[in-house]
C-alpha cells in the first residue's frame, strides 16, 4: 500500500527515482525499495516524502484523501501508530522469507551428506584397489625409472561428490546468512 502511494505520487509529480532520491537525499535504490516493498522509510523520512509529494502522511500511508475542508495535519502519535503497523507488518513478512531459506539451506545440507559420504568412501576404496593408500612414497621423475602421469576425466561418482560438496558448502553459507541476529 505505501509503496504503491510512493511510486503512484511521485509520478503524477512527474519525478523519477532518481530525482526523488536526490531530493529527499538518498540513493535511488532506497526509494527503489521502498516502491518495491523491500523496505520501509522512517519516520522522519516519511513527513519528507510527503512534503515532496505534496500529499499527506496519512494518504501515503493508505488513508483515503479527505476533503479539503476537514483536511487537518496528521498528528506524530497517529503517523508513529500507522507505521508501527506498517513496519510489524514487513518484519513478518520478512521473517517468513528468512525461515523459508533457512529450511531450504539446512535441507540442501542433509541432502548433501550422504553424496560426500558416498564420495569419500569410493574415493578410499578406489585408492585401496590401486595400492596407493599402501604404498611407499618415492619420487617423481628419478634418474633410475621414467616418470608416469596420469591423466583422467571425472566419472560420474566423482562428479556427484563435487556436486555434493558445493551443494554443502552452499547449505552452510546460507545458514550462516539466515541465522537469527540477537
Amino acid at each position: 500500500m505505501l509503496n504503491e502511494n510512493i511510486k503512484a505520487f511521485r509520478k503524477k509529480k512527474g519525478l523519477s527515482q532518481e530525482e526523488l532520491a536526490e531530493t529527499l537525499h538518498v540513493v535511488r535504490q532506497t526509494v527503489s525499495k521502498w516502491e518495491n516493498a523491500l523496505s520501509v522509510p522512517d519516520a522522519e523520512m516519511l513527513i519528507r516524502i510527503s512534503e515532496v509529494l505534496g500529499c499527506p502522511v496519512s494518504v501515503l500511508l493508505g488513508e483515503h484523501l479527505p476533503e479539503p475542508e476537514q483536511e487537518e495535519k496528521d498528528s506524530l502519535s497517529e503517523i508513529a501508530g500507522k507505521l508501527e503497523r506498517l513496519y510489524a507488518d514487513w518484519a513478518q513478512v520478512h521473517e517468513k522469507h528468512r525461515r523459508l531459506w533457512h529450511g531450504l539451506s539446512l535441507l540442501a545440507g542433509l541432502l548433501a551428506l550422504p553424496g560426500i559420504a558416498q564420495g569419500m568412501l569410493s574415493f578410499l576404496h578406489s585408492q585401496r584397489a590401486m595400492g596407493l593408500l599402501e604404498s611407499d612414497p618415492s619420487v617423481i621423475g628419478g634418474a633410475d625409472s621414467a616418470t608416469s602421469i596420469f591423466v583422467s576425466a571425472l566419472s560420474a561418482s566423482e562428479a556427484l561428490f563435487l556436486l555434493a560438496l558445493l551443494l554443502f558448502a552452499a547449505a552452510v553459507i546460507g545458514l550462516y546468512r539466515t541465522r537469527r541476529k540477537s
